[in-house]
């Protein structure tokens, strides 16, 4: 097969969410209104690889895109003490399913989640990034079954990237 295509990268700052990262070129990046309610402390950020999936984020992407969902406050604190915890509690993933990642500059853990987990047509890769007291980020990759895209290439060229990159600001 050949060398994956090297990713170009940008760094920004998303204030809504309270992150900055790097994010790669030419993706599209939109908040999630469903996804965001700020007064109960939690929002939320799709990355899109093809622009025209933005226009409808309710269906599954047809190609790969990441979602990045942040919870503080009360309902933060009910989802676990260990990114490991909140991972098997709240995505209902088996233990034998999580690994830590020690390579964020937050405490982490991944899971590779089973074909048809987030929907019957997707694959994903989720990390839990521990930013703070009560204060948790979800990073899903997610790629439509049967694309040809491989989840575990994109995991380890563009999701760990990025996941590398993250720096919490105020939120």
């Amino acid at each position: 097969a050949p060398p994956p295509t090297p990713v170009s990268w940008q760094g920004i700052l998303v204030g809504s969410i309270g992150l900055r990262f790097d994010m790669p070129q030419g993706w599209t990046r939109m908040m999630s209104d469903e996804l965001t309610d700020v007064d109960q402390g939690f929002a939320a950020i799709l990355l899109y690889s093809n622009p025209a999936d933005a226009d409808t984020p309710d269906d599954d992407p047809t190609a790969p895109a990441i979602a990045m969902i942040r919870m503080t406050g009360e309902m933060a604190m009910m989802l676990g003490d260990s990114p490991e915890s909140l991972l098997s509690t709240f995505g209902e993933i088996a233990e034998d399913d999580i690994t830590a990642y020690n390579a964020a500059r937050y405490p982490a853990a991944r899971a590779v989640l089973p074909a048809g987990t987030l929907s019957t047509d997707t694959e994903s890769v989720m990390y839990v990034l521990n930013l703070g007291e009560a204060d948790w980020l979800l990073v899903i990759s997610i790629v439509p079954t049967g694309s040809g895209d491989n989840i575990l290439l994109l995991d380890e060229t563009v999701l760990q990237p990025l996941i590398r990159s993250i720096e919490a600001l105020a939120f």
